[in-house]
């Protein structure tokens, strides 16, 4: 069981800074604003669960 826990963090800890490194790089080009705003009604639930799930 604390075996399962384990590694169920760390999986979330990997998702967590890929998802970290994924905004990084979309703002290093520029294309994290442009995404947002071209498609922002669509994605702004999607967005706020991704940050929900693996930030907090």
């Amino acid at each position: 069981m604390l075996a399962q826990l384990k590694t169920f963090v760390l999986i979330r800890e990997a998702i967590k800074l890929t998802f970290l490194r994924l905004v990084e790089y979309l703002e290093h080009q520029h294309l994290w604003v442009l995404i947002i705003v071209s498609k922002w009604p669509e994605k702004k639930n999607f967005l706020l669960k991704l940050i929900s799930l693996f930030l907090f």
